[in-house]
């Protein structure tokens, strides 16, 4: 394994600084204690605590359903047919374009080794789509719900992200689009 790859415990330590700033150094027992202080404030004041969907409008009773470890909830981003017939709410940031992948998707490994699904490359079919026309290929970002930690299989998990697994390149797909700095794709918990 490469020694700078975020997955080798051995040499973590040494790739964060430390510092308080100010000059203050820290021997390992103190910086320690702050990393741990820090965890506890930043998880006091709700960070990865269970929110509410952020997509709400696109699946009302989300915020009702209630998940598990032994029930994650199925986000879908692609869907075969016009997701209007499948009777999704779509907000005003929301419309309905098509693409075909012309990559598989990109991913953000977390430290814990837990899969964050982060965009796709995909050519407009049908838009319009932000400030794209049909046949530009683009960078598509996926939107994930505010609690989303990562997906290790070992582990267990809140979210099940397998309907990306099977996303076929050059397949033609509907999506729930919004635009931001790039198109991003919305998702529905099934």
């Amino acid at each position: 394994m490469n020694r700078t790859e975020l997955g080798d415990r051995a040499c973590m330590l040494r790739h964060f600084n430390f510092s308080t700033g100010g000059g203050i150094n820290l021997k390992w027992p103190a910086k320690i204690a702050t990393l741990l202080s820090a965890t506890a404030i930043t998880m006091a004041c709700g960070f990865g605590a269970r929110g509410a969907d952020v997509n709400k409008e696109l699946n009302p009773k989300a915020d009702l359903q209630k998940y598990s470890f032994d029930h994650p909830a199925k986000l879908r981003w692609f869907f075969d047919e016009d997701p209007r017939s499948l009777k999704i709410e779509l907000g005003p940031k929301h419309y309905i374009a098509k693409i075909a992948p012309t990559e598989r998707f990109n991913a953000v490994i977390n430290i814990v080794g837990g899969v964050r699904p982060d965009s796709i490359k995909a050519r407009v079919i049908t838009g319009p789509l932000c400030q794209l026309k049909e046949g530009d290929v683009a960078e598509m970002r996926f939107d994930l719900p505010s609690d989303f930690q990562g997906v290790r299989e070992d582990l267990p998990h809140l979210y099940d992200i397998s309907s990306l697994s099977n996303i076929e390149i050059g397949r033609e797909y509907y999506v729930i689009a919004s635009c931001a700095d790039v198109p991003r794709l919305a998702y529905i918990i099934e």
